[in-house]
């Protein structure tokens, strides 16, 4: 047989390697060498094929290959051909290039070349994974076979269908694992209540992670329900891997652990703190879920999930406390807060740490709500530190009295206050003999006070009351208030211990004596000031004092006056009156202004500045009258003043706002509102700022920025700005004033007033319009024409750039007037215009001077250019025909051309020549054009002429 190329192949092997190019295909000739080596093969063995062509394919394979078909090692070629007879497969181990081991399943067929001879087409199948696979398994049935744990596997897309399960099945359950494995025996062996359990889908588990364990209850063989703990995930093959071993024993301490834990007081746990920071709850009591309001099944998965009912303040410290008791294996004990039913409320968790094996740390403990205790606390701290800052501020000191030894102990805040030993805080509390504190009491106070004393201690009094002065260690004398009662006595009834405090009233007392002194200059101040007084009994309405001022004014005898109620004066009814005491009293209202009548009869307005006062023991009304009836009437007159200015502002047909210095606005009218498009009332805008006004509406300005920028620069220059017109967005024109406004000399705000002047524009545009434009033909009309040629000509003077006219006049105009009438004449003078403006540039000006007389003005148009445009508009017109009827009027015009020329005085002299010209043109039998420059006459006439 020829041996061909190993790196080539026979065409019907091209066309299989074409479509599986991924086989590993040997090709073996009839003398057991290789012919052809497929690059599925080189990519399998590591050989590429130059170095397997004319090999034996034994150099691919172990010596013990093929050792197992008989008793003899046979040689490869045999087992090759005994394959392909029996069109078997075998499964042989194949050595690698670089040494490695591979399974693979090997199968043959015979084929035959071009030449008759018989060869063998080998093909292998890389199956060591599978093999690999069977091995481990094997080995884990192997395992199982006498452990407590049962593995199987469900089918793949089928999870409640076990495919294979481990031979001790039947120690756990009484099934042979056939029975187990046959079609929808798991649920139908699972407890009805657990088996939604099987709908869950498989955790996804990271490698070294424990499993997640769940129990459900299955059938015995024996009719009883035996509980189950199942540990399951997904296999990299896409099958469901499990085990199950026996829970009852778990499940009956869990139940009795939960009837225990049920009988404490709040909760207890299993919490189980991974290395990678993961966290669970192993077990946690029924009252968990009614505590925290959290889902066990969550905690279960991830106990983190319970920082999100923890307030967020409370989190960092929890979480700190809880990995430093992990990292020290020292108790664990916090209080921290959570969110609950709309509150907050406090915990307690206690818990004791143990290490496990793999890292983790489970912590077993109780946590307990704290509420009510955290509060009392709370309330009871509160009350003591409002107990502490009273008598601190009151300066208040504590005193204890032992009868056993007839001692005095008093506190650090009494001994500061007297400066007796003990009283720096370093010392502490003091003491001294009930003699001693005796010998430092007032001589004159001594007597009182031993007498008080002793009709307490004799339980004639119940309690202990009196004020006196004990000697200061500085000199002088410090003035106390002391009160105490007995709180212990023996059984004869003699006192055995007394506490009480006292007070420091030195400021008191001292503030008794300067108000009787005050007193006594209120009095001499009250009867000798000038102004109004009058002290009033807010109980009786009645005066109970007055003075001399007051006598005067009302005019009343000082006796009769003191004692009459203020219903004789003022002019309010009774029940006003007396309210307006009460609300004095209660010092809701200080300030009034009521009608007086005074004895004469008159009627004044005053002002009453109205204080409760204490007056001989009782609260009597101090009040201060002010005649304000000069003041009244001028306000009035003012108010009256303002109201008819607001109803001018009101009625004034301008847009009005004024500021003052403070750029507060203080009279706006509607018509400003309305202006502006403000939806307000304009009373509602007093107060504002002219800013917070004027900044919003100037975006209606057709130039916003512009138009703020202007107010700012009149304010700041207090300018008076008169008539200045603006443009708005929505086409109208605003004309605006600003008035400074000043008194005396200095500046008190601005006055500005908008109006609405769109129609007054209006008209002026058409009326400017009107004067400018011819009303037949649309045209300039001789004035305004005469302005274009007076800038036109004022450019040429400056800058001398070129200008002609040209002057028209229609040829026998008069005929056609005589003959068809005016009418007629009008039409064709339209046409005529519309025609020529068709000719025209945009910066031509064409206007009609009179009758059939027009002028054209041609900016920028030398002599020759205006020549030009002169016999366009002629040959235009003499060629157009102006529709009248069923005929077609033929007209001509003659044309006269001048230009502005140097040395011209005014624009006078360009028309006089364009008007020579034209004469000329005439002259010349007309329908012709003629320039005329200075005294010279340049005639050109048209061929049709």
């Amino acid at each position: 047989m020829n041996q061909p190329d190993a790196t080539s192949s026979p065409p019907w092997l091209d066309a299989i390697l074409h479509h599986a190019s991924s086989l590993a295909v040997i090709a073996i000739g009839a003398d057991a060498h290789i012919e052809f080596f497929s690059p599925g093969a080189q990519r399998l063995t590591g050989y590429d094929a130059t170095e397997m062509r004319g090999c034996s394919p034994e150099r691919l394979f172990a010596p013990e290959a093929f050792s197992t078909w008989q008793e003899e090692a046979a040689s490869a070629v045999v087992v090759f051909c005994t394959l392909a007879e029996t069109a078997a497969s075998k499964c042989v181990p194949l050595i690698c290039k670089d040494g490695s081991r591979r399974s693979v399943q090997l199968s043959v067929s015979v084929w035959r070349s071009a030449d008759s001879s018989t060869g063998y087409l080998i093909v292998l199948s890389d199956v060591t994974a599978a093999t690999e696979a069977c091995r481990t398994l094997a080995r884990q049935y192997a395992l199982f076979e006498d452990g407590p744990a049962v593995a199987f596997a469900c089918a793949s897309g089928e999870p409640d269908r076990i495919e294979e399960v481990s031979p001790n099945v039947w120690r756990l359950l009484g099934y042979a694992p056939e029975t187990v494995c046959s079609p929808g025996w798991w649920p139908a062996h699972v407890h009805p209540v657990d088996r939604p359990l099987l709908a869950a889908p498989a955790a996804e588990v990271p490698p070294g992670s424990a499993l997640p364990v769940r129990r459900y209850r299955m059938l015995h063989a024996d009719g009883r329900w035996l509980w189950v703990a199942e540990m399951r995930q997904q296999g990299g093959d896409g099958r469901l891997h499990g085990y199950w071993r026996d829970a009852s024993v778990q499940v009956d301490e869990q139940a009795r652990l939960s009837k225990i834990a049920s009988q404490i007081s709040g909760v207890l746990y299993q919490l189980r703190l991974y290395p990678d920071n993961r966290a669970r709850f192993v077990y946690a009591s029924d009252g968990f879920e009614r505590l925290y309001g959290m889902d066990s099944r969550r905690l279960a998965e991830d106990a983190w999930v319970l920082f999100e009912v923890i307030v967020p303040e409370d989190q960092p410290r929890v979480q700190a406390s809880l990995r430093r008791a992990a990292d020290t294996l020292t108790p664990w004990r916090c209080e921290y807060r959570i969110h609950w039913a709309g509150g907050v409320r406090w915990f307690e968790g206690f818990s004791m740490p143990e290490p496990m094996g793999d890292g983790s740390v489970v912590f077993h403990g109780h946590n307990l709500d704290i509420t009510d205790r955290k509060l009392t606390e709370d309330a009871l701290e509160q009350s003591r530190q409002r107990l502490e800052l009273a008598l601190e501020s009151a300066e208040i000191g504590l005193w204890d009295w032992a009868a056993a030894n007839d001692r005095l102990s008093y506190d650090s805040r009494l001994a500061r206050i007297l400066e007796m030993p003990g009283g720096s805080d370093a010392q502490g509390p003091g003491e001294a003999g009930i003699d001693a504190w005796k010998r430092l009491l007032h001589p004159d106070d001594a007597p009182a006070v031993e007498q008080a004393w002793r009709n307490h201690l004799a339980g004639r009094t119940p309690l202990y009351e009196a004020e006196y002065r004990l000697r200061h260690p500085r000199g002088g004398w410090k003035w106390l208030a002391v009160r105490g009662r007995v709180v212990e006595r023996d059984g004869a009834g003699q006192p055995l211990r007394a506490i009480g405090v006292a007070q420091d009233i030195g400021v008191r007392k001292r503030a008794d004596l300067a108000l009787k002194d005050s007193e006594a200059h209120f009095r001499a101040l009250f009867q000798s000031h000038h102004a109004v007084m009058v002290l009033v009994d807010p109980q009786t309405g009645c005066i109970v004092d007055a003075n001399e001022a007051a006598v005067a004014f009302y005019g009343y005898p000082r006796a009769r006056l003191v004692g009459m109620s203020m219903s004789q004066i003022n002019s309010l009814p009774q029940e006003e009156l007396a309210r307006r005491l009460r609300d004095a009293t209660a010092q809701k209202h200080n300030h009034f202004v009521f009608g007086h009548r005074l004895a004469s009869g008159e009627h004044r307005i005053v002002e009453v500045h109205s204080s409760p006062v204490e007056s001989g023991g009782r609260t009597v009304l101090f009040s201060i009258v002010h005649d304000i009836t000069a003041r009244h009437r001028a306000e009035e007159a003012l108010h009256t003043l303002q109201r008819r200015l607001q109803a001018v502002i009101d009625n004034i047909q301008a847009g009005v706002l004024m500021e003052n210095d403070l750029g507060e606005v203080v009279i706006v009218n509607q018509l400003f509102c309305r202006l502006f498009g403000l939806d307000v009332a304009a009373e509602s805008l007093l107060g504002s700022t002219c800013a917070d006004i004027l900044d919003p509406a100037s975006r209606l300005f057709d130039q916003p920025e512009r138009s703020v920028q202007r107010v700012k620069e009149v304010l700041a220059a207090r300018a008076l700005c008169a008539q200045e017109e603006w443009a708005l967005r929505d086409g109208r024109t605003f004309e605006r004033d600003h008035i400074p406004v000043e008194i005396n000399g200095h500046y008190r705000g601005a006055l500005w007033v908008y109006r609405d002047i769109t129609q007054r524009k209006a008209q002026e545009m058409e009326l400017r319009r009107l004067a400018t434009t011819d009303a037949l033909t649309g045209l300039p009309n001789r004035r305004s024409f005469m302005e274009r040629l007076t800038q036109e000509f004022a450019r040429f003077q400056r800058f001398g750039q070129p200008c002609s006219v040209l002057m028209l006049d229609i040829d026998h105009f008069k005929h056609i007037n005589d003959t068809y009438g005016h009418a007629v004449g009008d039409l064709v003078l339209q046409g005529l215009s519309t025609l020529c403006l068709r000719n025209l540039r945009l910066t031509d000006t064409m206007g009609r001077l009179g009758g059939e007389e027009f002028a054209v003005l041609l900016p920028g148009c030398d002599e020759l250019d205006a020549v030009e445009m002169a016999e366009r508009l002629r040959t235009s017109v003499m060629e157009a025909g102006f529709p009248y009827q069923d005929l077609q009027l033929r007209i001509t015009v003659s044309v006269g051309v001048a230009s502005f020329e140097a040395g011209q005085d005014d624009m006078d002299a360009v028309l006089v020549l364009a008007d020579k010209a034209l004469y000329a043109a005439k002259r010349a039998g007309r329908n012709c054009s003629r320039v005329s420059r200075g005294d010279r006459n340049r005639e050109r006439e048209d061929s049709h002429a």
